[in-house]
């Protein structure tokens, strides 16, 4: 069932939810769960300073990549331009790591994609 998770947000952190990679090779966009978080097809609507990506040990069995979606370019583990981070079993991963972002992350431009799968990560947003 997909919410709206930023509907009224005040700051804190809000869930993107589990996020599975069904098919290995095939992108899954990270607002899967949220829907799309942007006005007028450019501006993001909310103040996303900071993701969070866990990746669980149980049933994870290779690395799920976060990508970001760029016109004209291949959206998959096979473009390495596009990676912006690599995520294992047991790892979380902060993005930024440190201080939070200055401007807005949108999680529109995002996808995932994985070496096996079935893999799964859990996500939230730091929203300022």
């Amino acid at each position: 069932m997909a919410i709206t998770a930023f509907s009224n947000p005040v700051p804190g952190i809000w869930p993107l939810g589990k996020i599975t990679v069904t098919t290995a090779g095939t992108a899954v966009p990270l607002n899967i769960n949220v829907g799309a978080q942007t006005e007028s097809g450019a501006v993001p609507t909310k103040g996303v300073r900071q993701l969070n990506l866990a990746c669980p040990t149980t049933g994870n069995t290779g690395l799920v990549y976060l990508i970001r979606k760029i016109a004209g370019t291949t959206t998959s583990k096979t473009n390495t331009g596009v990676i912006v981070t690599v995520i294992g079993p047991g790892q979380v991963i902060p993005l930024p790591d440190g201080l939070l972002v200055n401007s807005t992350i949108n999680v529109d431009d995002y996808v995932l994609d994985a070496d096996t799968s079935g893999n799964v990560i859990y996500a939230c947003a730091i929203v300022s």
